[in-house]
């Protein structure tokens, strides 16, 4: 007959290594996973890489270039697995490597983008389907900036920003922010 005491000791055994395994992975003692967002655009005649760990400050940078006149090529999320002993510092050369191994590109200029604004913003466009406005709006940017890219072709309207003004803003309400916006704006 198996002793149930022991039964309950190793129960707790097992709850204290899985405590002692979270802190360790918590303490980056297995490493640590980044993810880099980084978009290929060219402008000036010149392919420039842009990448940050911030997504929708890396598609915001590569949405203002786009105004400007750039032409987006490729975008894209990496995520690299960090040993404990290694750095982030070359993690933009990295992925720019990887690029240029696989998709033979060549950068003239690779601009590591900083996060910028911790609440964030809500964005949309409308454009113009089967001769009737409709309007696309979404509290993530790279999902804007993407949707916009499928529809630039046709007949849109720029994007336009709502900025969170703080943390307990309603979807709802952002999303009314923007549709006014839209209203005023021009296909």
């Amino acid at each position: 007959m198996a002793d149930s005491s022991n039964n309950y000791t190793q129960f707790h055994r097992d709850i204290a290594v899985g405590f002692m395994a979270g802190d360790l992975l918590q303490d980056g003692y297995f490493g640590k996973d980044i993810e880099l967002c980084g978009i290929v655009c060219t402008y000036n005649a010149q392919r420039i890489f842009l990448y940050g760990t911030d997504a929708v400050t890396v598609n915001k940078v590569a949405y203002d270039y786009m105004v400007k006149g750039a032409k987006i090529e490729h975008i894209l999320n990496h995520t690299f697995h960090l040993k404990m002993d290694e750095t982030e510092d070359k993690l933009g050369q990295n992925l720019a490597d990887l690029l240029q191994e696989n998709l033979n590109l060549k950068f003239d200029q690779i601009i590591e983008i900083e996060k910028k604004d911790e609440l964030g913003y809500w964005a949309g466009f409308s454009y113009e389907e089967d001769g009737k406005r409709q309007e696309f709006i979404n509290g993530y940017f790279p999902r804007v900036f993407e949707e916009y890219l499928q529809r630039a072709k046709g007949k849109v309207t720029p994007i336009v920003f709502q900025k969170k003004e703080n943390l307990f803003v309603k979807p709802q309400e952002m999303r009314s922010l923007i549709e006014e916006k839209l209203q005023n704006t021009a296909i």
